[in-house]
C-alpha cells in the first residue's frame, strides 16, 4: 500500500501535466477536463479583468489559486462565514452589494439558483452585466458578470 501511494504521489506531483503555460502558471490541472473548467476561468480573469478588484466566486478554490492579482472572495462555503450566512438566509446578492464586490463568477445554474430563484433580494434589471465566459465543462459555462453599482436597489435606499 505504501509503495502504491508513493508511486501515485510521484506520478501526480512530479510529472503528470506539471508544466508552465504561456501565462507562466503551472498547468497541473490543465490535463483534467473537469479542472480545466476552473483553470480556464482563472486564465480568462487574469487576461480580462482589472488588477486588484473584488471578485466573488461560487466554487472559487481552483480559480483563486490560479488568478494572480485579484481578490477572489468565496461565496459558497464555510471559508467565508459571512457568505455562508448570506446563503443560508437567501440574501447572497445583498451580501455581494454590502461587500462592494465588483465581479462575480459561477456556473450558470448556480448563479440562477443563488442569485434569483433562492434569493430574497435578487439582482435588479441592469445590475449584472455579462462580461465573459470562462471554462466549459459538459456544456456548462463559467459565467463572469460585472456588478453595475450605479443601479439603485431597495437596499441602496436604506
Amino acid at each position: 500500500l505504501i509503495t502504491t501511494l508513493l508511486i501515485f504521489y510521484f506520478a501526480i506531483f512530479f510529472g503528470y501535466g506539471r508544466t508552465l503555460d504561456n501565462n507562466g502558471l503551472i498547468n497541473f490541472f490543465k490535463n483534467s477536463f473537469f479542472n480545466s473548467f476552473y483553470y480556464d476561468t482563472a486564465i480568462w480573469i487574469n487576461k480580462h479583468l482589472p488588477d486588484n478588484v473584488k471578485i466573488g466566486g461560487f466554487e472559487s478554490g481552483i480559480v483563486g489559486y490560479f488568478t494572480e492579482k485579484h481578490n477572489i472572495i468565496n461565496l459558497d462555503g464555510p471559508q467565508n462565514i459571512g457568505a455562508l450566512h448570506a446563503l443560508e438566509e437567501h440574501r447572497v446578492m445583498g451580501y455581494i452589494r454590502s461587500e462592494k464586490i465588483n465581479y462575480i463568477f459561477g456556473q450558470g445554474v448556480i448563479l440562477k439558483n443563488q442569485l434569483f430563484q433562492a434569493s430574497k433580494n435578487p439582482p435588479v434589471d441592469g445590475e449584472l452585466i455579462l462580461v465573459g465566459r470562462g471554462g466549459t465543462s459538459g456544456g456548462e459555462n463559467m459565467l463572469i458578470y460585472k456588478i453595475n453599482s450605479t443601479i439603485k436597489t431597495s437596499e441602496s435606499n436604506k
